[in-house]
């Protein structure tokens, strides 16, 4: 089995936690796989058509770069691979670095290839330092510890730093075209972020998933997959932001994401708090809960989900319709 395949199978869920689900831990593997191998591809496939089309400019040809070096790593756990495989170390080190100094140059300088604000340059500059400075020393170097709480730490805060200089360019410095890029990129960057943070607040709320057994399984299998498949959107994004953000309409796909995924998460949370009193209180009185108050529950809030919608939509529609004040 080649070594990248065996990392890979690794970092999934295990044999025994597919057991304990009844489910053929050759299925689980197979659609970790897939997603994984999908994700990689569409990180290729994007760079491969941006580097056709855009040939000829120095900034597709960076954003190509940024892309491919993104890609191993749905398809193998990279440090993992160094360790187990010493004649990888180097290699794998020089390319987590790369990639973390790439990704944070592209929120600093897309879609123009110039720094804005100009601040942004020292803010990056200290970062590639502190990565290339750091390789021979991997225990202080943030890129290769995202493990450990200080480099997770460390690693928000400059990505939020990047989005926050995209909101900057997008309301200060951008032209309409600039504009419409941005919220491409935004768009997929921000779909990702939402569907990892979920992933990684789900143990938080639901410790059994953390230990052995099905919880573990399900947990992962559905977490990866929907993580691998958010991953999708970024270079999807970024293609359709440098080759076609004109053509397509962002912002009637921002606007029905806010609506459908603001108003289900409002609606599930209305649920789970309200049910969750509600047999809390039964299981006081009565000494158990009851099925069909779940039931009748959901039902009020699927009655609901039409009139709620609707209410979103007005809200979101008047706020988006508003002119731009450097339009």
């Amino acid at each position: 089995m080649p070594q990248w395949l065996q990392t890979l199978l690794v970092a999934r869920p295990l044999v025994e936690d597919a057991d304990a689900a009844g489910v053929p831990y050759g299925l689980v593997v197979s659609l970790s796989i897939v997603f994984s191998v999908a994700a990689a591809l569409s990180f290729i496939a994007a760079a491969s058509l941006i580097g056709w089309r855009k040939r000829r400019s120095a900034f597709a040809t960076f954003v190509v770069i940024a892309l491919l070096l993104r890609a191993p790593g749905f398809v193998t756990e990279i440090a993992s691979l160094g360790d187990r495989t010493p004649e990888w170390a180097g290699p794998m080190l020089a390319l987590r670095a790369l990639d973390a100094i790439c990704a944070l140059l592209f929120l600093y300088v897309f879609p123009t290839g110039t720094f804005v604000p100009r601040r942004a340059a020292v803010l990056w500059s200290i970062w590639a330092a502190w990565v290339v400075g750091t390789l021979a020393t991997p225990s202080v170097n943030p890129a290769l510890n995202l493990d450990q709480w200080w480099a997770e730490v460390t690693v928000s805060l400059l990505a939020l730093t990047g989005l926050a200089a995209q909101v900057y360019r997008y309301r200060v410095a951008s032209t309409p075209r600039e504009r419409l890029q941005t919220k491409w990129i935004v768009y997929g960057l921000a779909a990702y972020v939402l569907v990892f943070a979920v992933q990684q607040l789900v143990p938080v709320f639901a410790p059994t998933v953390r230990g052995p057994g099905a919880a573990r399984l399900w947990y992962r299998l559905i977490g990866d997959t929907a993580n691998d498949a958010a991953a999708m959107l970024v270079p999807v994004t970024i293609a359709v932001a440098i080759l076609r953000a004109k053509l397509l309409g962002i912002d009637l796909i921002i606007n029905r994401t806010i609506v459908y995924v603001g108003v289900t998460a409002a609606l599930a949370a209305v649920f789970a708090g309200a049910s969750n009193a509600v047999q809390y209180v039964l299981g006081q009185l009565t000494g158990h809960g009851s099925d069909a108050v779940s039931i009748v529950l959901a039902m009020l809030v699927a009655a609901a989900f039409a009139p709620v919608k609707s209410y979103v939509q007005r809200v979101v529609d008047r706020r988006m319709a508003r002119p731009h004040p450097h339009a």
